[in-house]
């Protein structure tokens, strides 16, 4: 900050303090402070201790001379609560802030660091980057949970911004493409605004700074574009319940930072990414993976993660609910604490070697063998592994025909229960069904387990429901006792 030469007469001591640099300074940051504070209707605030005082009381000289770094929520350059100039951050939190945020403190000369998250933001007067003749050299801007509707303004943000973190908030319309000219940004994350909608645009790939993308929970669409093979800085990329579709682009293998990557569909309403299991080799550093819900098929690559530089770490790679097929490759024992999961896919085998690997799945492995990765075909667990010492794989009434695959969370003849259950509802009104009826329901799907049987089973398959069954004691269709007692303990129908 330039220091002015004044003279030494006290005479003009005062003056010369007034027409400082240093004193104008804090003059405007004090003004536009005030000015936010009533635009973001300030008499509201949660904690507004120096705030309300100088907006309040500004013809009174002494609340003027508060300094603004003893403010709520102000941080200055010196740490010093005395300080009336320097501020290079607002702290306001989960403070009720609503209205708008004004052009004013966009221009405030040393700012760095915004964080308005959790508050009632509508407007966050980005325009301001546009008409202020001087910007602040704001590095972090975080209004994550508020309710902004666009970020008009925001691509004249100076060179200086690095994180931009507007997640849940009231978006609604095309992915605003002015973020994508931000090109020093390190930082962008927009998840949780189902109101965004269109493709992820290909500029994309021209913010080759980012490190941290997360664009998970919105409503986009489309395939994810090949331009974004050019973030090679990208460590995080975040694209969860989207409604994204195709294959996975083979520009995936070029984001050679990568440590965290998740497309996850697991919500019904969210798109479903197809096409094969890339090999990834490139990614190096990838410590976790998370594609559950999608419908990738074919088998695991023989050379999936062959060049990891992180296999004596932790590293978390998820494939649940897919439609992968064939076996698990024994080249993934190059991994020490993997924790695999391939439960709900068509996985037919996994080799020998991995059932020996004592720290996967967080050394379940090394006490209940392969039966930790996924329960053997004709087999079940709720959770389709064996996850602790009471619950074993239990063998299903028809054997691999009752469960196909590895991995399995119900038997296919399961769905007899669950199948009369949704019809003795439909059909009943609320009213209960005769134990001759269940009888003969029952009678029907064990006794003759052909066409209809099936039919029923797969019906259970289909709708994912948990498994209720009821069985006689050696396996055999349930007898007129089994029925009865588990009518009286609601199991059945």
């Amino acid at each position: 900050m330039t220091q002015v030469s004044c003279p030494l007469s006290v005479l003009f001591l005062s003056a010369c303090i007034a027409l400082s640099p240093t004193a104008l300074a804090a003059t405007d940051e004090r003004d536009a402070l005030i000015k936010f504070y009533t635009a973001a209707n300030g008499s509201h605030w949660k904690k507004s201790s120096g705030w309300k005082e100088a907006a309040e009381s500004s013809s009174d000289p002494e609340v003027q001379q508060l300094p603004l770094c003893s403010w709520h929520g102000v941080k200055c350059a010196s740490g010093k609560n005395q300080d009336s100039e320097g501020v290079i951050a607002l702290e306001l939190e989960n403070n009720h802030l609503s209205g708008r945020i004004t052009k004013h403190l966009w221009g405030m000369p040393y700012l760095k660091e915004v964080n308005f998250e959790g508050n009632n933001i509508k407007d966050a007067g980005f325009e301001g980057f546009d008409s202020l003749a001087t910007k602040a050299p704001i590095e972090s801007i975080s209004l994550d949970e508020n309710r902004l509707t666009h970020v008009t303004g925001i691509s004249s943000a100076p060179d200086s911004l690095r994180t931009l973190h507007i997640s849940s908030n009231s978006f609604d319309g095309d992915f605003p493409e002015e973020v994508m000219e931000l090109k020093n940004l390190r930082s962008l994350r927009m998840a949780y605004n189902p109101g965004i909608v269109g493709t992820i645009p290909n500029t994309v790939g021209e913010v080759e700074n980012l490190k941290e993308l997360d664009l998970s929970y919105t409503s986009l669409t489309g395939k994810i574009p090949t331009k974004i093979g050019l973030l090679v800085n990208l460590q995080y990329l975040g694209l969860d319940e989207c409604r994204l579709e195709g294959k996975l682009p083979e520009e995936l293998n070029d984001l050679i930072s990568l440590r965290y990557l998740s497309i996850k569909s697991t919500d019904e309403d969210s798109g479903k990414i197809d096409g094969p299991l890339p090999a990834l080799t490139n990614l190096g550093d990838l410590r976790e993976l998370y594609l559950d819900g999608n419908d990738l098929m074919g088998a695991i690559p023989r050379n999936f993660l062959e060049n990891s530089y992180v296999t004596s770490k932790l590293v978390t790679v998820s494939l649940k609910n897919n439609k992968l097929s064939g076996k698990v490759p024994g080249e993934l024992s190059r991994f020490e604490k993997l924790q695999l999961d391939v439960r709900g896919n068509q996985i037919s085998g996994i080799a020998n070697q991995l059932c020996r690997q004592k720290k996967w799945n967080g050394g379940q492995v090394g006490v209940f063998g392969c039966d930790a990765i996924a329960c053997p075909k004709g087999t079940f667990t709720t959770t389709g592994r064996r996850e602790t010492d009471e619950e074993e794989c239990m063998e299903c009434p028809y054997g691999e025909d009752d469960a196909q695959y590895l991995g399995s969370t119900g038997c296919l003849s399961m769905a007899v229960s669950t199948s009369a259950e949704s019809s003795s509802s439909s059909n009943s009104s609320g009213s209960g069904i005769s134990v001759v009826a269940k009888v003969f329901i029952l009678s029907v799907a064990f006794v003759v387990p052909g066409a209809i049987g099936f039919t029923l089973r797969r019906a259970y398959i289909k709708h994912g429901r948990d498994p209720e069954v009821v069985l006689g004691s050696d396996g055999a269709a349930p007898t007129q006792k089994d029925i009865e007692e588990a009518t009286e303990e609601k199991c059945v129908l």
